[in-house]
């Protein structure tokens, strides 16, 4: 029989359904606390430690909408899942924003699903909490470096080679510290890491056309890297459930990611800046999306330029529909909803797309496997779909490689892009796929 060390607590002011958990909890191994209110469970939290919170949503007093909000303010580390038989939908979505539910059952709740979910919940705080440590201490470390490179810029008798070295290091523990961020979403949403590149790609390619400044290219580099690490945050099935296929309450649920990436990326003071561009990548400027814009008619390039960016990506990958879209129907999607886009960003994106042309030397193209050539340098890490490291950035791919990703290609469904650009001193290849890079400015 499947044991587990793992302690849930059931609130529910009815005894009768607190003992058909108990019965079903305890064949699977799991020591059960029972409240018959939320009163009655805040006051057992203060001596008793749990893991899992189960909680009916219709109490008297005090529902669980309220009761989960309480709870997550004073032990937030602790799972929070609602069995709901309640038709109101402001409660449910309250009790997702609000109290931060991991997930919730309807009633009459099905066993199996139940064990499920807190199986799968106590399963993902586990992997949470190696990575939070690891982010934790990464974090901690690039504290230090930073705050030693701040007194040491104070000394006059800092070389200028040490002052380099130093805001390498930096930049190097920054860009650790995002690649684990999006490891940890990787885990629990496969591809992230791919969409995150499209994402860049398109964005840079749109930042080009507007002859954006280098600052703001930065940005959006870094803004494409960590737009999604919220989704952590969010039930599992809202990563799994194509978007069109979200009820108003996942929707509303969905929408919420941005603030969790602002959050998170709030405690670290480099990121900072870009938390406050990434709370506003779902602001749409028609007011719709969440959070809501204060000033509807005020823009943020950087941010409407991501929102864009993201919502090109992911419907073209198949987020929203559930299959992969072509370019054309991408575009058209989005100029329906062209009062929520900057028109500008519009019309840019509307360019971006597979064509055939002349590459000089000096040009990093995103090529698919087929149009790869011996001699290409690659110009960004080659992962696959799992996130396995294949080629390193800077390797000149070989004819034997290029078989070997042709193999691989053959293999798989997900579509290879590789960034790459030339090595020989003359204009090379003609009709390659390839995603335009950027307009003279």
């Amino acid at each position: 029989m499947f044991m587990s060390s793992k302690r849930i607590l059931l609130v529910d002011d009815e005894p009768a359904i607190l003992r058909s958990l108990q019965r079903l909890l305890r064949r699977r191994g799991y020591e059960t606390l029972t409240a018959e209110s939320g009163v009655a469970a805040l006051a057992m939290l203060e001596t008793a430690s749990v893991d899992v919170i189960v909680s009916d949503m219709r109490m008297p007093n005090m529902n669980g909408a309220e009761f989960l909000a309480r709870a997550r303010s004073l032990y937030p580390d602790v799972i929070r899942i609602l069995l709901t038989g309640y038709s109101d939908m402001e409660c449910t979505i309250k009790a997702i924003n609000d109290g931060g539910i991991y997930g919730y059952l309807s009633k009459p709740w099905d066993g199996d699903q139940l064990l499920n979910l807190i199986a799968s919940s106590c399963s993902r705080n586990l992997q949470v909490d190696k990575s939070a440590k690891v982010v934790l201490g990464m974090h901690r470390e690039n504290q230090k470096l930073k705050q030693c490179v701040e007194r040491q810029s104070r000394e006059m008798a800092m070389s200028d080679q040490y002052v380099k070295d130093a805001y390498q290091s930096v930049q190097t523990h920054q860009q650790l510290t995002e690649n684990c961020l999006n490891n940890l979403l990787e885990i629990k949403l496969k591809g992230h890491r791919d969409v995150c590149h499209k994402v860049a790609s398109i964005a840079r390619q749109i930042a080009g056309l507007l002859c954006l400044s280098g600052t703001d290219v930065q940005l959006i580099r870094k803004g494409a890297a960590l737009y999604g690490i919220g989704k952590i945050a969010l039930p599992e099935i809202l990563l799994t459930l194509p978007q069109d296929q979200f009820t108003q309450e996942q929707k509303a649920a969905y929408l919420s990611y941005p603030v969790h990436t602002a959050s998170l990326l709030m405690t670290f003071p480099a990121y900072r800046e870009i938390a406050d561009i990434l709370i506003l990548h779902k602001s749409y400027l028609d007011g719709t999306g969440y959070p809501a814009r204060v000033e509807p008619d005020h823009q943020h390039l950087v941010a409407d330029l991501l929102m864009v960016a993201v919502d090109y990506v992911e419907y073209s990958v198949g987020w929203v529909t559930g299959q992969r879209e072509r370019h054309e129907n991408t575009v058209a999607a989005l100029q329906a909803r062209s009062g929520q886009y900057d028109e500008r960003l519009l019309a840019a994106v509307s360019t971006v797309t597979m064509e055939v042309t002349t590459l000089q030397n000096d040009v990093s193209i995103m090529v698919p496997v087929s149009s790869l050539v011996p001699g290409m340098l690659l110009h960004r890490d080659l992962h696959s779909p799992q996130g396995i490291l294949l080629i390193s950035k800077g390797t000149s791919l070989s004819e034997n490689m290029i078989q070997q990703l042709r193999r691989l290609q053959a293999n798989i469904e997900e579509r290879l892009i590789l960034d790459v650009r030339f090595q020989a001193q003359e204009p090379v290849i003609e009709e390659v796929e390839l995603y335009p890079v950027q307009a003279s400015c």
